[in-house]
């Protein structure tokens, strides 16, 4: 059995095991497949602790509003993993997609402090983004795949198959990528295409900076 160490959260106080520190985050996405297998490869690919990042999916229905109510009942129960205490952030992974509740949601989660990582149209465009630049919208999900695919191996592509192995060598490219879009988004008043996957990405490397700290030193300033 490992030791564990204490750490206090705002008025929270809860136990962790001793080999990990920083944040505890609870990540609840929309897809059932795509973004939670995609996480949960980051978090076996970075050695982040299983107690450290709770990663939940199929579970919480397939609208943005049913995403964010889901996050809020976690929330409230919190960390299954280390019987008390509360998590540090919660993130909501979720599609445009011409959702009818996405403005109810977004207003629900900014409410319970909540954080919304949106990507326009889908998620797949933090995927291309690794490989090319791009501010060309999308109308729908199969239009942005078939350009994904085309700088895929294989040409292939598998929504429970997160391709990790082509992914992670073009990691800090796509971090660039998508803080370069969100910045011409910003001055263009456009959202299609956007993500903000990528600053869920930031908080995850700073989970282990033993491991990132050298690959993403201005993360850690």
């Amino acid at each position: 059995m490992s030791k564990t160490r204490s750490s206090r959260t705002g008025n929270s106080f809860r136990r962790l095991p001793q080999e990990i520190s920083g944040d505890v985050i609870l990540i609840v996405c929309e897809g059932a497949k795509t973004e939670p297998h995609y996480f949960q490869g980051i978090k076996k690919e970075w050695r982040i602790h299983a107690a450290q990042v709770e990663i939940y999916g199929e579970e919480c229905g397939s609208d943005p509003l049913s995403v964010v109510n889901y996050a809020i009942d976690m929330k409230k129960q919190g960390p299954k993993n280390l019987g008390q205490g509360q998590f540090d952030q919660v993130w909501c992974v979720i599609d445009h997609d011409q959702h009818q509740k996405l403005s109810e949601a977004k207003d629900k989660a900014k409410a319970n402090t909540i954080n919304i990582a949106l990507s326009v149209p889908c998620f797949e465009l933090w995927y291309l983004l690794h490989f090319v630049y791009t501010t060309r919208s999308f109308r729908n999900y199969a239009e942005l795949v078939k350009v994904l695919k085309s700088h895929l191996r294989k040409r292939e592509y598998d929504k429970s198959r997160p391709p990790l192995d082509q992914l992670m060598p073009q990691l800090n490219q796509a971090l660039i990528n998508a803080k370069k879009l969100r910045k011409h988004n910003e001055s263009t008043q456009s959202s299609n295409p956007s993500t903000q996957v990528d600053l869920l990405l930031h908080e995850l490397i700073r989970l282990n900076p033993r491991l990132h700290k050298d690959r993403f030193p201005e993360l850690f300033q």
